[in-house]
Formats: C-alpha cells, structure tokens, sequence
C-alpha cells in the first residue's frame, strides 16, 4: 500500500507519459496534470491527514514552485492538480529525489510507513492543456477566489466543421461574460492525455452568490440580455454529445504552494 501511495501521490499523472509525449508537443508551461482519487469515506480523514504531512515535508524540502500543487475535494473525490513536470519522464524517481538530503525526506518516509492501512476505489490521471482563448479574466482581478470551482465537462462532437464552430462559439461565450460584468475567472481547458473532452474551470467564493445575484442568468436578465445567454447555450448544446459539471472545495492544508500559509492565503 506504500507503494500505491507513493506511486499516486508523485507520479499518478504520468503512469503512461513516455508514449504520449512521443505522439504529443505541446508547450509545457500551459500543461497541467491532473490525478483523481476515489477514497473509502472510512479513509477520507487518514487520506486526508497524509496529503497533509506531505505538504509539511514538502516545506521542510523547500520545493520550488514548480513543484507545487493544489487539492480540492467533491464528496470522496479528491483532486491533485500540478505543473507538468517532463523530467519525470526521463527519471520516474524525479520527485522523490527533490526530498534527499533535506529536513523533509524523513517526514515524507514517514508520511508512507503510515500508509500501510489506506487504500482507494479507484485512481485515474490526465494531462489538461490550458486554452487563452477560451478563457476570461474579469477586469481589475489580480488574485482569483480559491474557496470554490466548479468544473464544465463538455463532449464534443468529431469533425474538423465542428471543432472550428466550437472555437467561435466559446469566443462569444467569453465575449458574452465580458459584457454582463461577470465577476468570476473562467480558465479553458482542454484534455490532452486522458478522455477527450473540454473543460471549463469557473473560481469562486461565495457558493449564494455565485449561485444567486453574480450567477451568469442573474446578471443576464439584469442586463437584458438572457435571450441571449439561451440562445448561446443552444448552440453549445447542438455541438456538444453530452456535458457534466462538478463543483470542488479548495483543500488549503492539503496544497502546496510556497508562500502559502496553510489557509489559502499568502
């Protein structure tokens, strides 16, 4: 089980990267990956304290940013998102080694002679690539909200003619969020390794608020524009086969990102 953990917690993402980044370029910087844990609800809090001294050896180690990664949670899904690393694909050890010789390494052996007694349902990665283009940043944001984001998973239909009204479409979507004011940062996303999809990531605090006043229909209707707003989810409806949401709590204690001080702030 130690080893499962191991395997998880550092290179869940790349269990079968040597043959995708032979059939992929993509620049780096924009890559992203991403590991999802479906925990026993009996396992949750000991999987939960884990991550958590892993954090702790991860300070002691003085790990650089691009080694960092944040955690949220849905229910008994837990979710690791980092920077892809590509060293890891020539040294699947890449990670570990980062600990060696620091005041974390004892702490982070630690952390997995304790796992012996934790298991999961199931585990899965992929690689996402962020998309400008299919983003929005509100004006004048310069720190996003991290307590909250909810996750739009869209199928879309195959086909060169689809994929080009796909691009346009999600344009207008961005340029629509634009003009109503819409307060929230939406990143695109599209999955690279993994199941083909596109993901669309909406940061929040407020759950009322996002769900209510700042919600994209409140603030349509407010700006009369909700036809509008209808007749673009139409077309994304024509485009697409099928779509999912989710919504994911930020794990602060469980994330690390140097300068942050354990409740998501810095």
């Amino acid at each position: 089980m130690k080893a499962r953990f191991m395997l998880g917690f550092a290179l869940a993402a790349l269990l079968t990267l040597p043959q995708w980044s032979q059939a992929q370029e993509t620049e780096a910087t924009q890559l992203s990956t991403v590991s999802y844990w479906e925990i026993d609800p009996a396992d949750l809090g000991a999987f939960l304290d884990a991550a958590e001294k892993v954090v702790q050896a991860a300070r002691e180690a003085n790990l650089p940013a691009d080694y960092g990664w944040t955690m949220w949670q849905d229910m008994y899904t837990v979710v690791l998102v980092g920077q892809f690393n590509r060293a890891e694909l020539d040294d699947p050890e890449h990670w570990m080694k980062q600990f060696m010789g620091t005041p974390g390494e004892a702490t982070l052996m630690a952390v997995f002679e304790g796992m012996e007694s934790i298991d999961w349902l199931g585990m899965s990665s992929e690689i996402s690539q962020y998309m400008p283009d299919w983003s929005y940043q509100p004006e004048g944001m310069s720190t996003p909200p991290m307590a909250w984001v909810r996750v739009h998973e869209f199928w879309v239909k195959s086909g060169v003619e689809n994929q080009q009204k796909w691009n346009v479409l999600i344009g207008d979507f961005m340029s629509f969020f634009k003009e109503i004011g819409y307060p929230y940062p939406v990143w695109g996303q599209m999955v690279r390794y993994g199941e083909n999809r596109n993901m669309f990531v909406t940061a929040y605090d407020d759950p009322s608020a996002y769900m209510g006043d700042h919600s994209v229909e409140a603030l349509a209707a407010e700006h009369g524009k909700a036809e509008q707003w209808q007749e673009l989810l139409a077309q994304l409806s024509q485009l697409t086969l099928k779509g999912e949401l989710s919504d994911l709590q930020f794990l602060p204690a469980q994330s690390y990102q140097p300068g942050m001080d354990g409740t998501g702030t810095r």
